[in-house]
């Protein structure tokens, strides 16, 4: 046997196996249930340990089964005041052996319509329970039947409700509490996914229970609080959970699974190619499209996946050329000294905040002294979230960023990782010039160093101010190459261009791996937007999972002008078509790159063509300051040969 099949023997052992028993999946609740216990005190324990079901003992010390309660068996309060009993309540439990498969635990759920059952030994003992979440867990590992969300999901129906934000909820309540209903899906007016409402929503809030009943008054017109009328009950919109993940017909039935076993939410909404609701995916629906496959009449779609491949740069695609001009520009006439600061410890999210209130690219970072330590551009702040990102999510909660990686149905969601602060973000080494640099001179340090700024600094070393890109691509629009091309400036199209479906840290990094400021997504022969990085911000948005807030790309810059966001995260990784903007100007490529300069000073990138009208490149800042980088270099080869002469 060759070694490249000797390796691939070894991984394919070192591989994890996907569970095949129900053994492997057990789960262990951390409480103990009596029938003696109130109904109330269970929504607390629900709250504390979020299990799909929880077993009912004889008494504290005993291990044999009374029956089981569901979460949805909290909805039979009536009011606060409510004081029943489990006993009056408990549930018939259905239970399976611990030697059963993994297969037969999903068909005992599926057959019984039960999230949970109990599992006994060989000897008829109590050992634990198996749930919809660890079944989740289990498919993980294993392959689907069907691909799509298209061949299982749910349309609206019994099922799975559709329910307008401002409909209030006491029907659907009702079909949840009576196991009629998996969840409802949101949507507001305009037919647009607001929300979902699943059974842990009205674990986790309160605001359904009616106050405590009080007596009529007997005299007098007016009415004690809760007792002349029924109380109405509240929104949708107040009870739903937002900043739940969204899939679409297309979506791999993996990431649909990925989705629900990390945030234990057991309904996704599915929308449209105009992001209109028109069913949802249930647990269930995910666990038949690995143990059975697709419903019956339902196409199974090739799944929209994002492409993650890198190209390689070509040799000659970005050799310098010599050139000789002047701009006659110095760094003195074009600094920008109003640069924000923030501290050292101040947070991702602040430093964000400061950017989008002041409108500036970049912000200087000082010490305690008030002593500028470093400089973060809005171009650093993507590279950095991008590079530091886990799962699909980017979640905030005080100083936190990235979501844990498994969470229970109903669960706060637990966080990893530090958000991360100025210093950590900052760059250091940033090149210093003088304010007699030339803008040619600023251009070259610029490129070095990999930036998109330098810093400015007095003959004592201490900052005068900034330069930016922008900066650079302003004097070109004034005093740029006259002869200059934008056939000889720009970048060629198997540089600058991403698919639609190409993944964003994909289309991140090829910004970084080229220098390019801008990005072409292109579908064929068509251009289907732009993606520009100083464009590009991560925005906390205040939606609620679990309590959490969701960073959402936000778009700016539409025809319609303020800005557009992507409201919810997919429940497959972010891609290219989603946070694109409008498709750039075009131009073609014998036109002067000075005259075109403004336009991409405004719009961050143009797409150049032929005179046949095919697609075979693009214009973008740096390709301008790369022209004035260009323009020093020839200046240091010549003074360096007259030297040597």
């Amino acid at each position: 046997m060759e070694k490249a099949e000797v390796r691939a023997a070894e991984r394919a052992e070192a591989a994890p196996k996907p569970p095949h028993l129900v053994k492997d999946i057990l789960e262990y609740p951390g409480v103990r249930v009596v029938p003696s216990h109130s109904l109330k005190a269970v929504w607390k324990y629900f709250r504390e340990f979020p299990h799909d079901i929880l077993p009912v003992f004889r008494n504290a010390f005993s291990d044999l089964i009374e029956g089981v309660i569901y979460p949805n068996t909290v909805l039979l309060l009536k009011d606060k005041a409510d004081d029943r009993r489990v006993g009056e309540v408990v549930n018939k439990a259905v239970s399976i052996s611990l030697g059963a498969t993994v297969e037969e635990a999903y068909k005992l759920l599926r057959d019984r319509r039960t999230p949970g059952a109990i599992v006994l030994d060989d000897e008829g003992k109590y050992v634990g329970i198996v749930t919809l979440r660890g079944l989740l867990e289990a498919v993980k590992q294993m392959q689907p039947k069907a691909r799509s969300v298209n061949a299982v999901y749910s349309e609206f129906g019994a099922a799975v409700q559709r329910i307008e934000e401002n409909r209030d909820i006491g029907e659907i309540m009702k079909k949840i509490a009576g196991g009629d209903a998996d969840g409802a899906v949101v949507v507001n007016k305009r037919g647009l996914v607001a929300g979902v409402i699943t059974v842990w929503d009205f674990i986790r809030s309160s605001i359904w229970l009616r106050p405590r009943r009080e007596p009529r008054p007997i005299f007098g017109k007016g009415v004690s609080r809760g007792s002349s009328a029924e109380a109405k009950a509240p929104a949708a919109k107040a009870v739903m959970s937002t900043g739940v993940p969204i899939v679409t017909p297309r979506t791999p039935i993996e990431d649909a699974a990925q989705a629900m076993a990390t945030l234990g939410v057991y309904v996704l909404p599915v929308v449209d190619k105009d992001g209109r609701a028109i069913g949802a995916l249930t647990a269930f629906d995910v666990l038949k499209a690995y143990f059975e496959g697709p419903k019956e009449g339902r196409e199974d779609l090739e799944p929209e996946r994002p492409i993650k491949g890198a190209e390689e740069l070509k040799p000659s695609a970005l050799e310098p050329k010599p050139v000789k001009f002047a701009t006659g520009v110095r760094a003195r006439d074009i600094l920008r000294s109003d640069v924000p600061t923030v501290s050292l410890f101040d947070s991702i999210s602040h430093i964000r905040r400061v950017m989008v209130k002041t409108d500036a690219p970049i912000v200087a970072v000082v010490n305690e002294d008030r002593k500028i330590v470093g400089l973060i551009s809005r171009r650093d702040m993507l590279f950095y979230l991008a590079e530091k990102s886990l799962g699909y999510w980017k979640v905030q909660k005080g100083k936190k960023l990235v979501l844990k990686e498994n969470v229970m149905p109903g669960e706060q969601a637990k966080l990893l990782r530090e958000e991360g602060t100025a210093s950590d973000v900052m760059r250091v080494d940033v090149p210093k010039l003088s304010a007699d640099a030339s803008a040619e001179e600023i251009a070259y340090h610029m490129l070095a160093a990999g930036t998109d700024y330098v810093l400015i600094v007095d003959n004592s070393g201490e900052p005068l101010g900034v330069i930016t890109r922008d900066d650079l691509v302003k004097v070109y629009a004034e005093r740029g190459r006259e002869e200059a091309t934008v056939a000889e400036l720009m970048s060629p199209a198997d540089i600058v261009t991403v698919t639609p479906f190409h993944s964003v840290s994909h289309v991140v990094e090829k910004m970084k791996k080229y220098e390019l400021d801008g990005i072409l997504v292109v579908e064929g022969s068509d251009v289907r937007g732009a993606i520009v990085d100083n464009k590009l911000t991560l925005t906390p948005i205040e939606e609620s999972l679990r309590g959490e807030r969701v960073f959402i790309i936000t778009r700016s810059g539409s025809k319609k002008g303020g800005s557009e966001r992507l409201r919810y995260p997919k429940a497959s990784p972010l891609t290219a078509s989603d946070i694109m903007d409008e498709p750039p100007p075009t131009i073609t490529a014998n036109e002067a790159a000075r005259a075109t300069a403004a336009r991409v000073l405004r719009h961050g990138v143009v797409a150049v063509f032929d005179q046949q009208g095919r697609l075979i490149g693009a214009l973008t800042g740096f390709d301008l300051v790369r022209d004035l980088a260009r323009a020093y270099a020839t200046s240091k080869a010549e003074i360096a040969k007259r030297v040597e002469a």
